[in-house]
C-alpha cells in the first residue's frame, strides 16, 4: 500500500511544468541552493517563496529529492525519473 501512496505522490510531482524543470534542472547541474532551484523554474524567489516551498516540499514528499548542507539534490528515485522521462522525449531510433 505505500508502494502505492509513493507512486501517486510520483506521478503527482512529476505533473506540473516548473518541477519538471526543477527536476530537470538538478539531473544536468547538481546539486543546487533554494534560490538557484526557484531560478531553474522561472520563479520570482522574492515574491513567490510559498509556491516555491510547496513545489520542493512535494518534490521532498515523493522521494525524488533530498536536502542537506544548503543545498538540494536528486535521489535514486529522481534520477531514475528524469533519465526515464529524457529517454522517453528522445526521438525513435528505429
Amino acid at each position: 500500500m505505500e508502494e502505492q501512496i509513493l507512486s501517486v505522490k510520483i506521478f503527482k510531482a512529476l505533473g506540473d511544468d516548473r518541477r519538471l524543470a526543477m527536476l530537470y534542472t538538478l539531473h544536468e547541474k547538481g546539486p543546487l541552493t533554494y534560490t538557484e532551484l526557484a531560478s531553474s523554474a522561472r520563479l520570482n524567489v522574492e515574491k513567490k517563496q510559498a509556491v516555491i516551498a510547496n513545489h520542493i516540499k512535494v518534490l521532498c514528499n515523493a522521494d525524488l529529492i533530498q536536502s542537506g548542507h544548503m543545498v538540494y539534490t536528486l535521489t535514486d528515485i529522481g534520477k531514475f525519473a528524469c533519465d526515464y522521462l529524457i529517454e522517453l522525449n528522445e526521438p525513435s531510433k528505429i
